[in-house]
């Protein structure tokens, strides 16, 4: 849904987007809770959850690129951080009310780990205070974001500044830009997915350390976005490309070594990974936008 989040924050007041995204992100909670089947939670979180996020996604990006026109790295990095950031939060939260008492997973007669039934008798309690913390949130931003009335986009000196969407998608440049995102970020994504299962069966670290590692992550993921889109308003996309992939390079080379031999190490690389993820999400938006201009870029 990102692509008709932007599309439609052309057409639609942000607020309305962000009103209709943060609703379908309450429901996909609240609906979660009622589900049986794996399959169902899927379709909540995959479907439902996933169209509220890309809703409310370009949103406040627009309003922010629209009120600081020359900070448009800044202004990036400090959106997309606060949204990595929240994780650093929920992840404590998560824990405290579903496994307050820090109980390991038990090990199945097949190697899997799975918790027991009291501690997944919580979750749905989890899914109804997520819900309401996401309406709240929602409920702030509708009442807070707004875009600039005063707006005229800027003329970029390039013959690719002024080009529609559907113009700038029969550029190769623009393709050439999707493949390096999708190609680098794609081992980032994979880190976030399983660096607590690896570290659970691979290391044997426990769940409340392992809650402190995704915590520091998403830390470092928020964090970053505001240092790497202020570094490339200075810089620019090259230089700060080269240094995100000689760090992730390191990161994917040695993280199944490391993972088996220090807890402390373990949580610095997880770290060093969740720095490079946040780059990605700030320095291609940043470009496209140098490339295309605001008006092909959302």
């Amino acid at each position: 849904m990102n692509p008709a989040g932007a599309f439609l924050v052309k057409k639609w007041s942000p607020k309305i987007l962000i009103a209709v995204g943060s609703s379908l992100g309450v429901a996909a909670f609240c609906i979660s809770t009622t589900v049986a089947t794996f399959s169902g939670f899927i379709v909540c979180f995959s479907v439902i959850y996933g169209a509220g996020i890309g809703l409310c996604y370009f949103a406040p990006l627009a309003c922010g690129w629209e009120w600081l026109p020359e900070r448009k790295g800044l202004v990036t990095g400090t959106i997309l951080g606060a949204f990595g950031f929240g994780a650093f939060f929920f992840s404590f939260l998560s824990q405290a009310v579903v496994n307050p008492e820090n109980s390991p997973a038990e090990k199945q007669p097949d190697g899997t780990l799975i918790y027991t039934p009291e501690i997944a008798s919580r979750v749905p309690k989890l899914m109804f205070t997520l819900a309401a913390c996401f309406a709240a949130l929602g409920l702030i931003s509708v009442l807070l974001v707004r875009s600039n009335p005063a707006y005229r986009e800027e003329k970029i000196a390039t013959d690719l500044s002024q080009l529609t969407i559907k113009e700038a998608l029969r550029e190769r440049q623009y393709w050439v830009l999707c493949a390096m995102d999708f190609l680098t970020i794609f081992p980032l994504f994979y880190m976030a997915s399983v660096y607590k299962a690896m570290g659970m069966q691979m290391g044997g670290f426990d769940d409340s350390f392992l809650t402190v590692i995704g915590s520091v992550g998403s830390l470092a993921n928020g964090l970053s976005r505001v240092g790497w889109g202020a570094m490339q308003d200075r810089t620019g996309f090259r230089p700060i490309y080269r240094v995100v992939l000689m760090i992730e390079l390191l990161f994917c080379s040695l993280m199944p070594l490391v993972v088996t031999t220090n807890r402390y190490m373990y949580l610095i690389w997880v770290f060093m990974g969740y720095l490079c993820l946040g780059a990605h999400f700030v320095i291609f938006p940043n470009c496209i936008i140098a490339i295309f201009g605001l008006r092909s870029s959302v």
